[in-house]
């Protein structure tokens, strides 16, 4: 789901991408969801190194 939303993300006005934020992750959780899907690239970099990451601690 996040991976079609992140395609269609820069195409969206600021007012959609606002309450998609707050259904999705909640008023005080917004920013930080803006932010993820704003550079979901970097997310998914992010999410890989955690995977890449399990058991080296």
């Amino acid at each position: 789901m996040l991976l079609r939303l992140a395609e269609k993300w820069d195409s969206l006005d600021v007012a959609t991408q606002r309450y998609i934020a707050t259904q999705a992750a909640g008023s005080r959780q917004q920013s930080r969801f803006l932010a993820m899907m704003s550079d979901y690239d970097r997310t998914l970099e992010l999410v890989d190194a955690a995977y890449n990451s399990a058991g080296s601690g």
